[in-house]
């Protein structure tokens, strides 16, 4: 059996290395995605279908006494994810 070149393997390597971070962003993304949906479940007020419309808009409405609640949980998401 033929032996691979060394670029060859770092290139094998380096590839699978990206698909790896891909995945796993994609993952981290996902994951983040519906757990701020999901804390949003219940302010959402209509959506284009009960309007009469065909489109995918939603309204959202955070009431006052939530938002500044709601403003530091995201807040201190963000800067867990950036550690």
């Amino acid at each position: 059996m033929k032996k691979i070149s060394l670029q060859w393997r770092l290139t094998c390597i380096i590839t699978l290395y990206i698909a790896v971070i891909c995945g796993c962003l994609t993952l981290l993304v996902y994951k983040n995605g519906i757990y701020y949906i999901d804390s949003l479940q219940e302010t959402v007020d209509a959506q284009g279908e009960d309007n009469g419309e065909d489109t995918d808009e939603i309204y959202i409405s955070i009431p006052d006494d939530k938002w500044d609640e709601f403003a530091n949980e995201i807040g201190r998401a963000s800067c867990r994810e950036r550690v």
